[in-house]
């Protein structure tokens, strides 16, 4: 194939030419991908893999890939042997060549990495293997990359003679690394001048891109680690990630993120975080995994590092128009080996070293922009020093003027002094003519020499001690009880004023000495002192205690006659029980009297007039029966009621039949009286004590018989209102008096118009408690010869058992 000028061969029949000073191998490789690894030279150079080996239009770059790749050259030495092959970037961790030997089998140079400069035949940053060919002969040369990084290669031939000026442009183009440690130096000798922040960042930053810098292109291999193995390349992997923490902080700091644009501050401390997880599981190994989700965080926030800059550029920041141009060629670099890393583009001089132009333009241009920022705070803060300076002299003069002011008021205030002095001399001397007059005991305590220091008369006549001894002996710790000592410095200490303190004072004397005591705290001849007043009640406490005395007999009295009470109402409630079973006895003796004198179908018992008269005897003797039955069942629960006991047993009663009952009993009367019923007549049940409402409702009809004439109607009706039942007993009797109604319902009152009509008081007084007992109530409406209501209200049924 005929050679194009530059010494290179094109891609038809895929032989490259060796001719030239240098001779790049791109266009002229073919590749074979090994995903396992596991191929040697012998199966890839055998005669059926030629097919597996695809054509590469340009350089090898295909990413993060842990796959093995192999290329193959098929070149022709031209005019000469000898050529050195160099193969860049220096970053891939195994690079094998091989090369035909005379034997028939193959010859292998490794470099890489992973084995140690020295250990290779020409020790160089980058790797560089020696090949010998026949001239005008088509040899086949293998080239077996490996890498845990970006697999890129870019193999170039070069005369022997020829590639120590390469490597001097090289180098000269690896000046940048120089310029990244001035930078370092500067920025270094800012923060320690300055103390500020921004420029430690900074500094750290360019620092990490000055060692990724260094071992990109293999300085760090050459010059630091040169030894075998993968420090260098993971050294590299670290660095790069580590770099987007530190970048994001910087950024942060020197846009004013948190100031002005909180959100996106937030943003940069999450990406922050983000790059800091992913520095950690690049020490585990997982960096093919996080490098190009890194790389596109880092363009991301480049990018709206740019949009900030603008805005602040338009908003006046002078400084913010570099950093837009230096934000601006970092992402550029950034995406153009980030889409070489993805194998979106093949590698070249320009795509595998823009990462390091763009670095270097970004580190010069945020440079200057820090230096314009420095110069910009220096010009602003020797303005404020010079405004802070002309404020300093505004307020030199002013005080100049307050000075003179206050020495001509530092000269009346002494004067104002003096005569405060004398007044309060005087004051003090009036304060002292008070106390001596004062009709009540008074004197003044300084508690730091612990003694009463100025005293009247009165006091040492309270005390019954000599005004010159209370003065020289007398102290608060002898005059107060320890209790109430600590009671005063208590009260003291929570306000300045002590009013009517009660306690009692040590004396000379047999008897207590009881005060009342106030106190507060007084300046006495320019010390701290307390003003003490005290007022004698010992008379009032003797009285206090003959009162106490006599309320305590007074109190045993009345447990004394409490209990003569109790024995009485036990006393009454055991009659009324012992008059229970003989009255019983007599009342069934009348009743089988009675049924014996009921004349028979044969007429011949009880036909006679006298048998007529001992039926209606003993009708009358059953009659008050009854009525003492009442009054026993009254005395019973009244007795119960005073003891505060009532048996109740609350439970649904059914109202017509007890209503029935009541009613039947007042018609058996001697002399009989019909109850007019009226009730509802789908029924109606009350919550109530069966037994107890009885007693009440016997004890209202009793009344209503008793106090009205014969022959006038008496109504007992019942119904329903709300959740409650009404029972109403209207009679036409004589009433009560108006002026005496408030007295109704209480024990053993009677109406003073029912002279000459039995009773005991007890009936509506006991009614009223029982219905109590049952949760009920009573009310009396009377007029005085007109007749009275009496109204019993009671829960129904399910409203008193829902309850």
């Amino acid at each position: 194939m005929a050679a194009p000028p530059d010494g290179g061969a094109g891609p038809d029949g895929r032989v490259l030419e060796l001719r030239g000073l240098s001779v790049p191998a791109a266009g002229a490789m073919e590749r074979l991908i090994d995903p396992e690894g596991r191929l040697g030279i012998a199966d890839v150079a055998a005669s059926g893999r030629r097919a597996a080996f695809v054509p590469v239009s340009d350089s090898i770059g295909m990413g993060y890939t842990a796959a093995t790749v192999w290329v193959r050259l098929t070149v022709r030495a031209v005019e000469r042997a000898d050529w050195w092959l160099y193969v860049s970037p220096p970053f891939v961790d195994d690079i094998t060549v091989f090369l035909p030997d005379d034997a028939g089998g193959w010859r292998e140079q490794t470099g890489g990495d992973i084995h140690g400069i020295f250990a290779t035949t020409i020790p160089f940053r980058a790797p560089i293997f020696p090949v010998v060919l026949a001239v005008g002969r088509d040899i086949p040369v293998y080239v077996r990359l490996r890498s845990t990084s970006t697999m890129s290669a870019s193999p170039v031939f070069y005369q022997p003679e020829y590639f120590p000026h390469a490597a001097t442009v090289h180098t000269l183009f690896s000046g940048g690394f120089l310029a990244l440690h001035i930078v370092i130096v500067i920025n270094i000798l800012y923060y320690t001048g300055l103390r500020d922040r921004l420029y430690a960042t900074y500094c750290a930053w360019v620092m990490l891109n000055a060692i990724a810098f260094s071992l990109n292109l293999g300085y760090g291999r050459q010059l630091l680690l040169p030894g075998p193995g993968m420090v260098p390349t993971h050294l590299l992997e670290l660095v790069t990630i580590l770099a987007l923490p530190v970048a994001t902080v910087f950024i942060a700091r020197l846009l004013y993120l948190r100031h002005d644009y909180p959100r996106l501050a937030r943003l940069y401390d999450a990406a922050a975080w983000i790059g800091v997880g992913c520095f950690v599981l690049s020490l585990f190994g997982f960096f093919p995994q996080v490098a190009v989700p890194v790389n596109v965080i880092g363009l991301l926030l480049a990018i709206i590092a740019v949009i900030v800059s603008v805005r602040l550029a338009w908003q006046g920041f002078r400084p913010a128009r570099i950093y837009a141009l230096a934000f601006a060629a970092h992402p550029m670099g950034l995406m153009l080996v980030t889409m070489r890393n993805a194998g979106l583009l093949p590698s070249g001089p320009l795509v595998d070293n823009s990462y390091y132009i763009a670095s270097l333009v970004n580190v010069v241009l945020l440079n200057v922009g820090l230096l314009d920022r420095l110069n910009m705070d220096a010009r602003a803060a020797l303005e404020d020093a010079r405004r802070r300076g002309q404020e300093l002299e505004d307020r030199i003069a002013v005080q100049s003027r307050k000075l003179a002011e206050t020495s001509a008021a530092l000269s009346e205030a002494t004067v104002g002094r003096r005569r405060t002095e004398e007044a309060l001399r005087e004051s003090e001397a009036l304060f002292q003519r008070l106390v001596v007059a004062a009709p009540v005991p008074l004197f003044v305590s300084v508690p730091a020499r612990r003694e009463i220091v100025f005293a009247n008369e009165r006091t040492a006549d309270l005390l019954g001690v000599p005004l010159g001894r209370l003065l020289n002996a007398v102290t608060l710790e002898t005059l107060l009880m320890p209790d109430d000592l600590r009671r005063l410095v208590g009260a003291l200490e929570a306000q300045d004023i002590v009013l009517d303190l009660e306690l009692c004072l040590r004396s000379g004397g047999d008897e207590a000495l009881w005060v009342i005591l106030s106190a507060a705290r007084v300046r006495f001849h320019g010390e701290a002192a307390l003003l003490i007043g005290l007022n004698d009640i010992t008379s009032r406490r003797q009285l206090e205690k003959a009162l106490t005395d006599a309320r305590n007999q007074a109190e045993a009295a009345l447990a004394v006659e409490r209990v003569r009470m109790r024995e009485q109402r036990q006393l009454i409630a055991t009659a009324a029980h012992e008059f229970k079973t003989p009255l019983t006895a007599i009342d069934r003796a009348a009743q089988m009297l009675q049924f014996d004198l009921v004349p028979s179908d044969d007429g011949h018992a009880g036909a006679g007039p006298d048998s007529r008269r001992v039926a209606q005897r003993l009708s009358v003797v059953r009659d008050n029966v009854r009525r003492l039955f009442q009054v026993v069942n009254s005395f019973l629960a009244d007795a119960a009621l005073e003891a505060g006991r009532p048996p109740v047993e609350l439970q649904p009663v059914a109202l017509a039949p007890l209503v029935e009952r009541c009613a039947a009993r007042l018609d058996a009367r001697l002399t009989p009286r019909a109850v007019e019923i009226r009730l509802p007549p789908d029924g109606l049940e009350v919550w109530a004590d069966s037994r107890l409402l009885a007693i009440v409702l016997d004890n209202i009809l009793d009344n209503a018989c008793k106090y009205s004439q014969a022959g006038t109607p008496i109504v007992l009706e019942a119904f329903a209102r709300g959740p409650d039942i009404l029972i109403r007993v209207q009679d036409q009797g004589i009433g009560i008096p108006a002026a005496e109604a408030a007295m109704v319902g209480s024990r053993f009152f009677r109406a003073s118009n029912a002279v000459g009509v039995t009773g005991t008081g007890l009936g509506l007084s006991t009614a009223e408690r029982l219905m109590g007992a049952q949760n009920g109530s009573i009310t009396v409406e009377s007029r005085e010869n007109t007749g009275t209501t009496v109204t019993v209200r009671l829960r129904a049924a399910d409203a008193g058992a829902e309850e």
